[in-house]
């Protein structure tokens, strides 16, 4: 994981670089998806149910899931989730009766295609899920000040069998910590153009610029003005 400017944090497993002008370009880890399908449902409070299809293969980092399941779900006033899963198979994740979430419907081999879609609107919840169809992205904005808290456009969304990126956004006036944070002689705060890493080891923490004895799977961007933070949590199996 590293910091390409202030503003921007890359969340995925690995980093590509891409190389300087004048010289080729190494093959692209993917591609994106796009939306072939999307459908509400009123059960258990409203959740939308999509599907993606990958829009071209690549070899790189291994083999890539064709066919996505999309589930986003208003669990409360300010917490949003997006489940994205393999929409062919089903994927060992964390018991349900271990970490109590709202639970996704069963799989369907025979999504409903469409080529219009629109979103509901939920007036309980503080935030707003909103997406772009082709190549598929999402961003998630705050209803009360109309900031964009999320924000997957502009980048590649690689969904392979042993590797995942998905990136964002960030205002360049919050403070980051978590993803990837160690001990460092000015704090474990993250700091732009840094690279960081996602591994662990078994020291204390007293220790400067070794690994944490965990990683926390959530990044926080704390602003002056609290009600500006913001917080997301990585949840992959």
């Amino acid at each position: 994981m590293a910091f390409s400017s202030p503003s921007l944090l890359f969340l995925g497993l690995l980093v590509s670089l891409c190389l300087s002008s004048g010289i080729a370009l190494e093959e692209k880890i993917g591609y994106g998806y796009h939306l072939v399908s999307l459908e509400e449902s009123t059960l258990h409070g409203g959740f939308l149910v999509g599907y993606l299809k990958m829009i071209k293969s690549t070899s790189k980092y291994g083999p890539d899931i064709p066919n996505l399941r999309l589930f986003v779900k208003h669990e409360n006033q300010y917490r949003l989730r997006v489940h994205i899963t393999d929409a062919d198979s089903p994927r060992w994740e964390v018991p349900y009766n271990l970490l109590p979430r709202a639970q996704p419907p069963p799989l369907t081999k025979t999504p409903k295609i469409s080529s219009h879609f629109s979103l509901p609107t939920y007036p309980g919840s503080n935030l707003i899920f909103t997406f772009q169809p082709d190549p598929f992205s999402f961003a998630v904005i705050r209803k009360s000040t109309g900031e964009i808290i999320f924000n997957t456009s502009g980048f590649d969304f690689v969904f392979k069998d042993q590797y995942i990126q998905i990136s964002t956004q960030l205002p360049e006036t919050a403070s980051l910590y978590g993803l990837g944070e160690t001990t460092q002689p000015g704090g474990i705060r993250l700091r732009p153009n840094d690279p960081y890493t996602l591994y662990t080891t078994d020291a204390s923490a007293i220790n400067l610029n070794t690994d944490l004895y965990r990683v926390p799977p959530s990044i926080h961007g704390f602003e002056k003005q609290w009600w500006k933070s913001v917080g997301a949590w990585g949840f992959v199996a």
